[in-house]
């Protein structure tokens, strides 16, 4: 979308990440060892994602998708991870309660999820990325052009933990995980 991070070219700019679907299920499996089958629930319409050839791609195009994208779960699954796509944060309950009925540990990428009831979330800062997409529309209203605005990597990311929800599993979360936790839900 853009020539570079330091010089965007074009009318575009805006702020990217590192994190991608990998970190979560490196996350996940960090806070249950045994995870070995992961399905990444994914928007296909939004950016198309990179993950591991061992981790099954399953699509959720739309909030009434929820049960049809679990049924396409395979055998022996047993963990998940949720993209953050409008249709996907929109069902964040109906997907962590499901995820809890079946047992798989599950992660997001906004708190949102662990809110929800899935085991934990990491992701950007929701605030952060607010404060920072106000100071560039700000700049672009006093004039400056988006092709000269560098683009933003996103450094600030919050771990959620939901310890409910590790409870309801049988899962004890490791204390080197919980203490880089900046959230605790009890």
């Amino acid at each position: 979308m853009v020539a570079s991070l330091a010089r965007p070219g074009g009318n575009a700019t805006g702020a990217t990440s590192e994190i991608g679907p990998s970190k979560l299920i490196q996350m996940l499996k960090e806070a249950v060892p045994t995870v070995k089958r992961v399905v990444y629930l994914n928007d296909p319409a939004a950016l198309p994602s990179q993950v591991d050839a061992d981790v099954q791609l399953v699509p959720m195009r739309d909030v009434d998708g929820v049960a049809q994208a679990f049924g396409k779960f395979q055998r022996g699954t047993d963990g998940l991870v949720i993209d953050y796509s409008p249709p996907i944060v929109l069902s964040a309950d109906k997907i962590c309660g499901l995820a809890l009925q079946r047992k798989l540990p599950a992660a997001g990428f906004t708190p949102i999820f662990a809110n929800a009831g899935c085991l934990m979330s990491y992701g950007q800062d929701l605030s952060d990325i607010s404060r920072r997409a106000a100071g560039v529309v700000d700049k672009i209203l006093k004039g400056a052009k988006p092709a000269d605005i560098p683009v933003e990597v996103l450094t600030k990311f919050i771990l959620t933990i939901n310890l409910k929800t590790a409870m309801a599993l049988g899962i004890t979360i490791p204390p080197s995980l919980l203490h880089r936790a900046d959230q605790v839900i009890e």
